[in-house]
């Protein structure tokens, strides 16, 4: 502590004191207004991360369908639909040597009991009724965003354990540093960050000025220092040089029955490890994100992601997919399965059971082309 800044007002410096903050209550509130304050300049130079915010207090449960058992400080998505979540504390506070790092990994670990379904929810709850959602997202990551697929994309996420930890503060003991290092180092698909946000205070106290600095980061994972973050879009040619050469010729026959039953080309991933393509369904009224296959050898069925809206739009659809496909493969796919969204098949399976598949998205494919208008409340 003890460091100054200088601002310049008119043919004068005013010398800024570094203090400390009295209430991390404060510093909340500061981050719900200006997210920017999280420095996703900082966190990918490359790709500067923006921030929406889902909501403060979020609650996480300890299981599926349970009650909420935990409360985060603050649930930012940025523009690649990756969860960050983001726990708050004073540098002076004794937890912040040890205790809120357990805190986020039970937040984290967790996460997967929250569906991308009820973020989204959580995030249209929290602007004005008279405030269009899409819109909202439109103007955050500009007009050419699909608004469909960055939700869809946010299962993904999720599903993948695609996150950003983010521990704010004024300050950091050394210990909570190589705690980040080590976390950093040890995990491929999410990545942690704390962020220093020091305020400076002239003798006045009439200004202040907010300065916030990502500490602790290493390089280990990308040039952009984003571990979960997305790399260059996947096309055809690179998805065949990587996945197991024994899938190439059922990938092959995957994307020409996506373009058949679509009438559009696969939309290609940005997984920076693992590649993707996705049957996406575009009628008048609605995006269906149909299915997605994987480098890994698997293919997920991708109703989840949009399950909330299908069940309204067509009642009893998803129950009927639900049952045919786990008749089809011998598997007991759960409901919590298809309302989170992504059973996972392995390509040997679809491959045995190829005219099964097709007959089955064929006829999901047909039944949502049936939905004439959008579904509201």
């Amino acid at each position: 502590m003890g460091g100054s800044i200088f601002l310049e007002s008119g043919n004068r410096l005013i010398e800024m004191k570094e203090a400390k903050w009295d209430a991390e209550a404060r510093l909340q509130e500061l981050l719900v207004s200006y997210p920017n304050l999280l420095a996703g300049d900082q966190m990918n130079e490359l790709e500067p991360r923006e921030w929406l915010l889902v909501g403060r207090e979020f609650g996480i449960p300890g299981e599926l369908d349970a009650s909420d058992r935990w409360s985060l400080d603050h649930l930012f998505l940025d523009q690649d639909s990756i969860p960050t979540l983001v726990e708050v504390k004073r540098g002076t506070d004794t937890r912040i040597r040890r205790e809120v790092v357990g805190q986020m990994l039970d937040y984290a670990s967790n996460l997967t009991n929250v569906s991308a379904v009820r973020i989204r929810q959580k995030f249209e709850a929290s602007i004005s009724p008279d405030t269009d959602a899409a819109a909202t997202i439109a103007e955050r990551f500009g007009e050419n965003i699909d608004v469909e697929a960055y939700w869809a994309q946010l299962a993904n996420n999720i599903a993948a354990g695609k996150l950003r930890l983010v521990f704010v503060a004024d300050e950091f003991p050394p210990e909570l540093r190589r705690i980040v290092e080590f976390l950093n180092r040890q995990m491929q698909q999410t990545d942690v960050f704390a962020v220093e946000v020091k305020q400076y205070i002239s003798p006045d106290g009439a200004n202040r000025t907010l300065v916030p600095r990502v500490v602790g980061r290493v390089e280990t994972k990308n040039p952009s220092g984003t571990g979960a973050g997305p790399g260059p879009r996947w096309n055809k040619e690179r998805f065949i040089e990587t996945v197991d050469a024994t899938y190439i010729p059922m990938v092959s026959d995957l994307i020409r029955f996506a373009v058949d039953i679509t009438g559009r080309d696969v939309d290609w991933g940005m997984g920076r490890d693992r590649g993707s393509f996705t049957a996406r369904l575009v009628t008048p009224h609605h995006r269906y994100s149909l299915f997605s296959v994987y480098t890994t050898g698997e293919l997920s069925i991708n109703i989840g992601w949009a399950y909330e809206f299908m069940t309204k739009a067509a009642p009893g659809l998803t129950e009927d997919f639900r049952r045919k496909t786990n008749e089809a493969f011998e598997t007991e796919f759960s409901l919590n399965a298809w309302e989170r969204g992504w059973p996972m098949i392995p390509l040997g399976r679809i491959k045995e059971n190829w005219p099964e598949f097709r007959s089955l998205i064929e006829n999901l494919t047909e039944r949502l082309k049936q939905v004439v208008r959008p579904v509201t409340d």
